[in-house]
Formats: structure tokens, sequence, C-alpha cells
């Protein structure tokens, strides 16, 4: 059961417009609801009634509190006569619909804070592939109305300015810290395909990734998530670095959504300038060319990933996507 969840997941994870995070929390209430509805049936809630019941998934402000959280034990402890804790483990006992979408533990006052499981973080990566320029972005006219609210309006904010000064290539802004990780994810995939000077020898070595195996795995990446699995390390720090940026790409067509409901372009910046970050720390600890082909292919992968919600995100307030700085 748990297994064809999390591929039934991952099948809607590639094909969905609407993006990765919401699917995901989609994922995750159905799976609590299901067990919700086991452990009332077998009398484990006193009274309660599952249509009374809704159940929200949030993201947790804070990182080692989970990817996820949800406070229906908290909600349900005084109808149900239990502690919270009580609640949570009722829950737990019958959730085998999270098994391979996403761990679970109870955290005090009563929260349920779950950690998605790899092959969820691997579909995150196949989806932006396979829509490219489309994902998290809005269409060219709802673009055009979210950059004139920035510009018209009559609030005279920082983003203005900002994006003002980006455009002028100017430093002192997050529009040109957003450019500058997009440049240096270029930056990698130049020193993986093109030729490598011998400083000893002073002569020109073939290059990392010969073109035909970069096509090749460009195909790969977009037809399944197994391109990714070698992707993460070993070690648990350089993990968490590594899940933490797939986890902000999976947020960006939320993200893009909210901005333009709100018609709030600084949002986007936002979300663009701590994916820049991510991405940074991510460089930062994690060696993405190696001679290990198929852990290169994989985190060459996330970068080419990182690269297009990148360019993504900069298309939407209107700033050039720069490929070298």
């Amino acid at each position: 059961m748990g297994r064809w969840r999390i591929l039934r997941l991952c099948h809607a994870i590639k094909l969905s417009g609407k993006g990765t995070g919401k699917l995901i929390k989609q994922a995750l209430r159905l799976a609590i609801e299901q067990s919700l509805a086991c452990a009332i049936t077998d009398g484990k809630l006193g009274a309660l009634v599952l249509s009374d019941i809704a159940v929200v998934i949030e993201r947790p402000r804070q990182v080692a509190h989970g990817d996820y959280a949800c406070g229906v034990c908290l909600q349900l402890a005084a109808k149900a006569k239990l502690p919270p804790a009580q609640v949570g483990r009722e829950i737990l006992d019958h959730a085998d619909s999270l098994q391979g979408l996403a761990t679970a533990e109870i955290v005090a006052p009563g929260y349920l804070n779950f950690r998605l499981q790899k092959p969820v973080l691997l579909a995150v990566l196949q989806q932006i592939h396979s829509q490219a320029g489309e994902y998290g972005c809005l269409n060219t006219e709802a673009n055009q109305s979210v950059q004139a609210k920035c510009v018209w309006s009559q609030r005279r904010n920082s983003l203005n300015f900002e994006l003002e000064l980006a455009k002028g290539a100017h430093k002192e802004n997050r529009a040109f810290f957003i450019q500058y990780a997009h440049a240096r994810c270029c930056c990698v995939l130049r020193n993986a395909l093109e030729p490598v000077l011998n400083t000893q020898t002073c002569l020109e070595e073939p290059p990392r990734v010969s073109l035909e195996q970069w096509q090749a795995w460009l195909k790969f990446y977009k037809l399944s998530p197994q391109s990714f699995v070698e992707m993460f390390d070993d070690d648990a720090e350089v993990f968490a670095l590594q899940k933490k940026l797939v986890m902000q790409l999976s947020l960006f067509p939320e993200e893009a959504s909210r901005a333009l409901a709100a018609a709030l372009p600084e949002k986007v910046v936002r979300y663009a300038y701590a994916l820049a970050a991510d991405l940074h720390e991510f460089y930062g600890s994690c060696r993405v060319i190696s001679d290990d082909s198929d852990k290169m292919r994989a985190r060459l992968g996330l970068v080419l990933a990182s690269k297009q919600v990148l360019a993504n995100a900069l298309s939407v307030i209107g700033v050039t996507a720069l490929e070298r700085m």
C-alpha cells in the first residue's frame, strides 16, 4: 500500500502543473485522514466524526521541526478526551499510508512533524526538468501584471529600487544575489561540459562530461527520478543541505501563485533570495564534479534544476538571468 501510494504521488508530481508543494501537502493530509478514519473505526479516539475534522498541513518555521507539520492532535485532544500526544500515537499507529512518503514523530505539545523520504524529493527534481520554463511560472500576461504592480505601485518600496539597480548590474540588492546564484549554476555546468586546461602540460583535456553523455542525461532527468538517486551524501550535515535545497525548489509554484494572488512581486524576490542562499550553502559543502559518474550526473541535475527555478523566478520579477558575472 505504501509503495503504491508513493509511486502514484511521484507520477502525479511529474504530470501536475500545480507544483510539488501542494501535492505533497495533499498526500500528507490524505494519509492523516486515512489514519484518523482507521483509529476512529477501531474505537481509539472516542466519538470523533471524521467529517468534522480539518487536517491542515503546514511548513514549520524551523528546519529542526521537519519538512511539514500538522497540529490536528491539539485540535482533537479535548473532543477525544485524550492528551494530544496520545491522539498522535493513535494516528501514527494507524498510519500505514505514510510508508514511503514520510517519517513522522510526535513533538510537544502535540504536533505531528513529517520528514519526506527520498523518493518524493527525487520526484520534485524530475518535475522541474520535465516542465523546465513552465515550472511554477505564471503566463506572460500574469507576469506583466505582477511586474506592473511593482513599478506602478503608489508605495515607493525598496523592491522597486532593487529591481532598477539589478537592471543596471549593481551589487547593492537581493536581485543581484539571485542573478549571481544563477550565473554560478551556469559556471558549474560549463566546468563539467567544456574542455579542461591541464596546468602542468598546458594542453586541453576532454571535458568531464561529453556532449553525447550530457544529452543522454538530460533525457534521463525528464524520464525518471532514478537519475537523481546518487545525489545524496552519506554525511548527515551535507545530506541536510541537499535536502533543504530540494525542498526550497519544491515551493516555487506555490510562492509564485501567492505573489500573483496578492499582487506582491516581493514575495518571489524573498523566495528566490532564500533559494540562492540555500544553493550557495549546498555548493560550499558538496562536491558536484567528481570521478563518480552516477553521483556527478545526479548532482549536475540538481544544479541544473536550481538554475531553472532561479531563471523562472527572475522572469516573474522582470530581471534578466545572467550566465556570467
